[in-house]
């Protein structure tokens, strides 16, 4: 992959064409140049995504942001984070479409939605603009939120906030998914950890904040298009890719460490104080 640093140069003023939303500015260009058999994993971006392909052919997986558990995504503090953790395409759950590119062709991905892209012949050279979105602010926005002083009390603001999140069942369930679908497989000692999470003292939370902390989240349901009909939503999947994010920084904040041990035994005080 490469940036064209160079585009102004020869195109001068293209960013103002590649405006993805009223108000917002900011574009990238990227050329993306392989052979045929190169994989990128299943990952997703936070920015509209407009891909073109001009020679070879690719095919694209999509998943809406309501596959994020399924897809089984890595920590936030580790590398990979935003990328499945599964091996391969067999492993990952039906996708919600499947495109292929030939030449002169383009494909747009939304931001939070997961793709997976293997190129089927080459050589292969496409381009693609990632575009500035509202979405993305009004994630960074809610993970703005500054963390309670101990993870305890981050757990009773969660549970406080929770009712007004819209995300169904309970704070504490959401925080095992999230242990049981990032951690379980990378976290050597979380049975150890988990111990040391009895005997946590709740303090009462700041319903203030948690009035806050809901409405930031709110405000990703609106710029991701809201919701509505039968089962979760890309809305629902964008809040709570969003509150896994939130979640994730509150522990290594707490914690003062990346270590995936500690984060996993902090985000267990957290899902043990929201019950």
């Amino acid at each position: 992959m490469a940036a064209l640093g160079d585009a102004e140069a020869v195109l001068p003023g293209w960013q103002d064409d590649l405006v993805a939303e009223p108000g917002l500015r900011g574009a990238a260009l990227h050329c993306w140049l392989g052979g045929a058999g190169t994989v990128t994993q299943a990952h997703y971006d936070v920015l509209h995504n407009a891909f073109v392909q001009l020679e070879g052919t690719k095919r694209f997986l999509l998943w809406s942001p309501a596959a994020d558990d399924a897809m089984r995504v890595w920590p936030d503090a580790h590398p990979c984070a935003r990328k499945s953790r599964l091996p391969d395409v067999a492993g990952m759950p039906e996708p919600d479409a499947e495109v292929v590119l030939g030449p002169g062709e383009a494909l747009y991905v939304p931001p939070f939605w997961f793709h997976h892209v293997v190129t089927e012949a080459g050589p292969s050279a496409s381009l693609n603009v990632f575009a500035e979105s509202s979405l993305k602010r009004a994630a960074a926005a809610a993970m703005a939120t500054r963390p309670p002083p101990s993870a305890g009390e981050a757990g009773a603001l969660l549970a406080a906030a929770w009712p007004g999140v819209g995300l169904g069942g309970t704070a504490a369930a959401f925080v095992e998914a999230l242990l049981a679908s990032r951690y379980a497989d990378v976290s050597a000692r979380l049975p150890a950890r988990l111990a040391a999470a009895e005997g946590t003292t709740l303090q009462d939370p700041d319903d203030g904040g948690a009035r806050e902390f809901a409405a930031a989240l709110g405000e990703v349901r609106a710029a991701a298009g809201g919701g509505g009909g039968p089962g979760p939503s890309p809305a629902d999947g964008v809040v709570a890719q969003t509150l896994r994010h939130c979640l994730e920084l509150w522990a290594v904040t707490l914690c003062r460490s990346r270590d995936l041990d500690a984060v996993a035994g902090t985000l267990r005080v957290i899902g043990a104080a929201a019950l």
